[in-house]
């Protein structure tokens, strides 16, 4: 954490990580248990799913803390180059297709084309993974995420909309805060943090870009990207 974080906030944002890690984990240990106390078929298919869904969680948990690390180190690495936005948010959807079955991923009507930014090839797909779960586990499962792109002088604007979020304008400003004190739906007594979201933040701004949230009257919630062309763009 940085030197500016008072000490509640820092035992909040790692008590929530604890919490993020300890789950998976306690999956983790009781389905290898029950492997070793029962051998019908049923049990292993169960077994199985639920090892590679909790395995999946711990990698990205590692993902985000390993992330942060970096950055509060100043051992950050960026290698910009052009890259498409296109093939980038297909591979971080391909990352977390196996969390998200219960969503159908659509581009917006007035998507023509997706843009070439420029961005570090490794960390930008990585940072959409953080984005998209966010956009997903804040709001009630299942239905559509919309997605878009368009050009805007020299950056392009990555926007993700999803509704039913539950949030007031201060919920939206408090996304991208370090400890962010609202629930996921139907989850009134849990708190969640905005760690991933402010890291994700960090990492696009590191790039030339920056990351805001958007409270529609609709009741949707548009988390907005924007990152900047390559130099020798039109």
């Amino acid at each position: 954490m940085r030197n500016g974080d008072t000490s509640d906030e820092r035992a909040e944002a790692m008590a929530i990580l604890a919490h993020r890690l300890r789950n998976p984990l306690s999956v983790l240990v009781g389905y290898a248990e029950l492997l070793r106390t029962r051998d019908d078929e049923r049990t292993r298919l169960e077994a199985t799913t639920q090892i590679s869904d909790a395995a999946d969680e711990v990698a990205f948990v590692a993902d985000d803390v390993l992330a942060l690390l970096a950055l509060e180190l100043d051992a950050v690495a960026l290698h910009p180059e052009p890259v498409s936005l296109g093939d980038t948010t297909g591979l971080a959807l391909e990352r977390i297709r196996s969390r998200t079955a219960a969503y159908r991923f659509v581009p917006t009507p007035a998507l023509e084309r997706w843009p070439v930014v420029e961005a570090d090839p490794v960390e930008l797909p990585r940072t959409l993974v953080t984005v998209l779960m966010a956009v997903c586990s804040l709001a009630p499962e299942g239905g559509d995420v919309e997605l878009g792109a368009r050009v805007a002088g020299r950056y392009a604007e990555l926007r993700m909309s999803k509704g039913g979020w539950r949030l007031d304008a201060a919920g939206v400003e408090e996304l991208f805060e370090r400890v962010a004190p609202f629930a996921a739906p139907n989850e009134d007594d849990v708190r969640h943090t905005g760690l991933e979201l402010h890291t994700a933040r960090r990492y696009v701004e590191l790039q030339g870009g920056a990351a805001r949230a958007e409270a529609l009257p609709d009741g949707r919630v548009d988390i907005v990207l924007t990152l900047p062309l390559p130099l020798d763009a039109a």
